[in-house]
């Protein structure tokens, strides 16, 4: 039947133990149910979905999203949230409906098999075909792509956008502090693209470095299989935690500005009018 009540996090713990102790290699045939959630809590916004695809994907539980940005100016997917959502389902393999722009519902439902394309490292790409930002769709891949190794994820879309991260953030902040949790993630930014910019996508080339499944089932105790085609809870319990009890003394900061060619020569031309507007003569 359909589970309602707890949070999705609550539930998702509370299934992954059943399948520990059901089966040690994590069989998606659990007596969980499928998760229904309602995409507009909260802010509605669409990270309600994206996490809510990658923790069904991880606990391999069905879900059911709906009223997906229901209070948005255009409600449902846009082209960047089906682009996510796509790329969640051939990363984890999952069987997904109503995937369509504009609609406010998705339904995802893991398949038995584990991962898409049978297991073996491949090349995704990710293109909205528009400027939606990079940094969300890597938001929603990063965890998927601890669990499920891939050779490269290709993101296209935006760099740089508005009431998003930018890529900026993703390499000298959200990175590094992958690494010290022990996730190295190398991103290679092949090209740049700013919201109100017109032309070629922007893109950024994803590799993820996830512990061995094999030492983890060694050292986990059968948290899940060793051949990887379904995530193992070991690889969560053994990532390096960050304790984060003293801030230390402040350090030296570097600061990186960018800005596209054509709006700074707009905000020169805005200085330059002021600048004139105060000398002239009332």
């Amino acid at each position: 039947g359909v589970v309602t009540t707890g949070t999705f996090p609550q539930r998702a713990g509370r299934c992954m133990a059943a399948m520990e102790v059901e089966s040690a290699s994590a069989s998606t045939s659990t007596s969980c149910g499928e998760v229904e959630i309602d995409g507009a809590q909260l802010e509605g916004g669409g990270q309600i979905m994206r996490l809510s695809l990658g923790l069904s994907l991880l606990t391999r539980r069905p879900v059911r999203i709906h009223s997906i940005r229901k209070s948005r100016p255009k409600p449902g997917l846009a082209r960047q949230h089906l682009s996510g959502a796509m790329l969640l389902a051939d990363m984890g393999g999952a069987e997904i409906s109503h995937a369509e722009v504009g609609s406010t519902e998705l339904t995802l439902n893991p398949t038995p098999s584990g991962r898409g394309g049978g297991g073996q490292p491949r090349t995704l790409v990710a293109d909205p075909g528009t400027a939606g930002a990079i940094t969300l769709l890597l938001q929603a891949a990063l965890p998927l792509a601890l669990a499920f190794p891939l050779e490269t994820l290709v993101l296209r879309g935006g760099t740089n956008v508005n009431f998003s991260p930018s890529i900026d953030y993703a390499l000298l902040a959200h990175a590094p502090l992958l690494e010290r949790f022990g996730v190295p993630a190398h991103l290679a930014v092949v090209a740049r693209r700013f919201n109100s910019q017109h032309g070629e996508q922007g893109e950024v080339q994803v590799s993820v470095t996830p512990p061995t499944p094999t030492s983890m089932v060694e050292e986990g105790g059968g948290g899940g299989s060793s051949d990887g085609a379904v995530p193992s809870q070991a690889a969560i319990r053994r990532l390096t935690p960050l304790v984060l009890d003293d801030p230390g003394a402040p350090g030296e900061s570097n600061v990186q500005i960018l800005c596209q060619h054509q709006r700074q020569r707009q905000r020169q031309r805005r200085r330059r009018r002021h600048r004139y507007r105060h000398h002239l003569p009332a």
